[in-house]
């Protein structure tokens, strides 16, 4: 019987990983059967759950504390009905953690192995359908077969690239990113063809998403594994290496020099500056019309203000934040009921100062562990995650919750161990 379990739980896991970038829904389905499907692996298998069981302070590295900073709001939130509704979305914060507990520790390189290999395939298998219709749509426009920088124009990229799979551009570029990484970083696949074409097809869907974030972090990527690349050739081989910097000097400088004449130029340049400088909304400095991230954040921080210490409850973010939207005048903003774009000013308007220096603790304590057990596709999981949550509500939303529900205690917990392990060394 424990075999079928366990074969079973190993396929949805794989199934849940794989929907990821495919379809919100089907996943959110897929995780709530592997949540169940792991309760029966556990409660068949309980004798091999030793050592998480007796490291139970690892938990409070992980998303668990969320789910109690959400109970304790209710005694101080402004809208019970929406904390009771949050509580139910962010329930996954403590299951997960606590199911890991009772995982035998051996089962987790395996976890790890099949979810980021299912994740790899889902995030290709999603990167080609939507390439393959946005090039199809370019067709269509131009009655022909026509490679030019409009392909990278606004109604290209972006929500208009991802709107196929009816799919936020900041998750998919999250799940795309974390593939990306784990293919350069853990060299997954033997075969290099293979390894370039996930790489190549990645790299070119992360372009057409359009996230700023996801380039910040695409480019820290590779810049990182380019100076240990670049580093080891010039040590062992001095004129190849030399060649390889005046080669890679030359593509960026071209690459950039192109992209400069689309939107995705206009987009990192006076978008970019406009978003992080303006208080304003000016309409004739946009091309997608939106009030800039800065005057969210200073909404926000108003917020703040009134109520420092305790916060408003989870849930109430948004429902505060519009009604100053429509005092302030910004109106697209508070059609679009948008949230504070910043998920540290997210926990500190639910939750008050206990709530954003826990998330601060809960990233940089994890990136700390992970960098000590050299495991440094964690490090950089929660990296991203850092900086993700400086310009968008990460975990709001399902599809961040189950994302960072499942991933952060997996990593956390495998960073434990191997910290464990190399020290009993």
């Amino acid at each position: 019987m424990y075999k079928f379990i366990n074969s079973t739980f190993y396929f949805i896991l794989c199934t849940y990983s794989f929907l990821l970038s495919i379809s919100e829904k089907a996943s959110s389905i897929a995780f709530g059967v592997l949540f169940c499907i792991s309760f029966l692996k556990i409660l068949y298998n309980q004798k091999q759950a030793t050592f998480f069981l007796k490291n139970k302070k690892i938990l409070f590295y992980t998303p668990i504390i969320f789910l109690f900073l959400c109970l304790i709001s209710f005694f101080v939130s402004t809208d019970i009905y929406m904390t009771f509704k949050a509580l139910g979305k962010r329930v996954w914060f403590l299951f997960i953690p606590v199911l890991f507990l009772w995982m035998p520790v051996n089962d987790f390189s395996k976890i790890k192995q099949v979810s980021l290999n299912s994740l790899t395939i889902g995030a290709f298998t999603s990167s080609i359908i939507l390439l393959v219709n946005i090039f199809f749509v370019h067709y269509r426009l131009n009655d022909g077969l026509v490679i030019d920088a409009s392909i990278l124009d606004y109604y290209h990229t972006g929500f208009q690239f991802t709107s196929v799979l009816d799919m936020h551009p900041t998750y998919l570029g999250m799940y795309t990113l974390l593939a990306l990484a784990y293919v350069i970083i853990e060299k997954p696949f033997k075969q290099k063809w293979a390894t370039i074409t996930l790489i190549l097809i990645l790299l070119i869907s992360i372009l057409f998403i359009a996230s700023r974030v996801a380039y910040f972090l695409t480019f820290v990527l590779f810049f990182l594994k380019g100076i240990k690349f670049l580093s080891e050739k010039i040590r062992y081989k001095p004129r190849v290496g030399i060649l390889y910097v005046f080669g890679l000097l030359i593509i960026t400088t071209g690459a950039v020099k192109l992209l400069s004449t689309t939107y995705i130029g206009y987009r990192l340049s006076k978008e970019t500056y406009w978003d992080l400088t303006s208080e304003h909304f000016n309409q004739e400095n946009l091309i997608n019309k939106q009030d800039s991230r800065l005057a969210r954040w200073k909404v926000a921080i108003d917020l703040i203000k009134e109520r420092p210490f305790l916060g408003y409850g989870a849930g109430t973010e948004k429902s505060h934040l519009v009604q100053k939207y429509k005092e302030n005048e910004m109106n697209i903003a508070a059609e679009n009921q948008y949230g504070a774009h910043n998920q540290f000013l997210s926990y500190f308007l639910e939750f008050g100062i206990i709530g954003i220096l826990y998330f601060a603790f809960f990233l940089f304590i994890n990136i700390f562990y992970s960098l000590k057990a050299k495991h440094f596709l964690a490090a950089f999981f929660f990296f991203s995650l850092s900086i993700s949550s400086l310009f968008e509500n990460i975990i709001y939303n399902h599809a961040g919750v189950i994302f960072v529900a499942f991933f952060t205690p997996l990593f956390t917990y495998l960073s434990w161990y191997k910290l464990k392990a190399s020290n009993n060394d």
